[in-house]
């Protein structure tokens, strides 16, 4: 599902991951300001994943995986 709301569960659990710590320690950030950023990104990507299928049918597409 590529719906807001799914998308930021994905992302916020990902942010919350120990591996990260290291990267956002590099940025000087803290957990909160990540999630601040990224929620910026989840509208424009949700109305592209929407657009995008909407464009072809299921059939039509190559399977794929997406990670955070």
């Amino acid at each position: 599902s590529f719906a807001p709301e799914k998308l930021q569960e994905f992302a916020f659990q990902t942010v919350q991951e120990i591996r990260h710590l290291k990267e956002m320690y590099r940025l000087n950030l803290n957990q909160e300001e990540i999630k601040q950023e990224v929620e910026e990104y989840l509208p424009s990507f949700s109305k592209w994943a929407r657009d995008f299928m909407h464009k072809y049918n299921s059939a039509d597409l190559p399977q794929m995986q997406l990670s955070l």
